[in-house]
């Protein structure tokens, strides 16, 4: 008995030795098949898929054997992660959007081949979640390439565009061309993918010529007998100063107003300037309106000058209006000057 059960394990033994070693298929694939695509965009929203750069390479080797015999007859491909976001037409083509690793951009594809350095494929076919096949020929062919590629990066509706500096993630970009023979064991797995930089700027908007870091606005001179009968919190004197703003699509103007004087100062009256000195007038203040209103914008308070963000570009006008205002049934002559600081931001 114990001399049968070790001729049994020895048996088994050289079984296992027997099948242990690596069954290799005879068909090798190449994943060494980059196009590079490099762009600028600026963060914006809108409903429908967009362009944002596309690239038309060709050529890299996927798929070879060894000799013809019994080669590969067809080729297919798809996303080789596939995580599809929606799809996107253009050019007579609707393409499956493949999310990259970048907040809010896909990317999309279509693929032709060559068999043995022939003639291309058609570059008709787009790359999605299954397998679609690219090309076909009658003879077993020893080798694949590829042949015109079409790469587009597209913005995913739904998903925000983050500001800052991205490079594209291989494995999320990674097409799989299943290169196919008659005979299964030649069959072969390459790939092609796209990288580069994508930067993505704040949406922002751009003042005119005209428009200076410093404005200055004269109210006039004011006789002290004019002054005198008006009432506490009367205004008198008017300048006016219109701005003009060309804004990305995706910005949100905002505009606030700081009593140089002081920062915290949140009433709707600026201070003027040096009220300590002697040739400073007394019981006056400036006042400023926005946008033709009667009433004076707060001062330290943000406004919104859109009701939300823009979703096209668009050109915003803000009149602006300034006034002396009394503050003061007490009041002296004097200089009557004031800065306030106009904080403009955009997101």
């Amino acid at each position: 008995m114990i001399k049968r059960k070790q001729r049994m394990n020895r048996l088994l033994l050289s079984l296992l030795a027997v099948f242990s070693g690596p069954v290799l298929a005879a068909g090798m694939g190449y994943d060494s098949n980059p196009s590079s695509i490099t762009t600028k965009v600026t963060a914006f929203y809108i409903p429908t898929p967009t362009l944002l750069a596309s690239v038309t390479p060709s050529g890299g080797q996927v798929c070879s054997l060894s000799s013809a015999d019994n080669g590969f007859t067809s080729v297919s491909s798809k996303w080789r992660s596939p995580s599809i976001a929606g799809t996107f037409s253009s050019g007579g083509y609707t393409y499956q959007i493949q999310r990259t690793n970048i907040s809010g951009v896909g990317v999309v594809a279509r693929l032709s081949t060559t068999f043995d350095g022939g003639s291309s494929s058609s570059l008709a076919q787009v790359i999605g979640p299954e397998y679609q096949t690219i090309a076909t020929t009658g003879t077993g062919s020893a080798q694949v390439n590829l042949g015109d590629k079409y790469w587009g990066l597209v913005t995913i509706p739904g998903e925000p565009l983050i500001p800052g500096t991205y490079e594209l993630g291989q494995a999320e970009t990674m097409t799989d061309v299943w290169c196919q023979s008659d005979d299964a064991g030649n069959d072969a797995h390459g790939g092609s993918y796209l990288t580069g930089q994508v930067v993505i700027d704040s949406p922002t908007c751009y003042f005119g010529p005209d428009v200076s870091s410093v404005i200055n606005i004269d109210l006039g001179q004011h006789l002290m007998a004019d002054v005198r009968s008006l009432s506490k919190s009367s205004t008198f004197g008017s300048a006016t100063k219109s701005l003009t703003m060309a804004c990305q699509a995706g910005s949100w103007p905002k505009l606030t107003i700081t009593d140089k004087n002081n920062s915290s100062n949140n009433s709707d009256i600026i201070t003027l300037s040096n009220p300590t000195d002697a040739r400073t007038a007394k019981g006056f203040g400036v006042k400023v309106f926005l946008n033709n209103q009667s009433t004076a914008q707060k001062l330290a308070t943000q406004l919104n000058l859109t009701p939300s963000a823009l979703s096209s570009d668009s050109t915003i006008n803000l009149p602006i209006e300034f006034k002396y205002v009394k503050t003061d049934q007490t009041f002296s002559s004097g200089e009557a000057n004031a800065i306030v600081d106009f904080t403009f931001t955009y997101d």
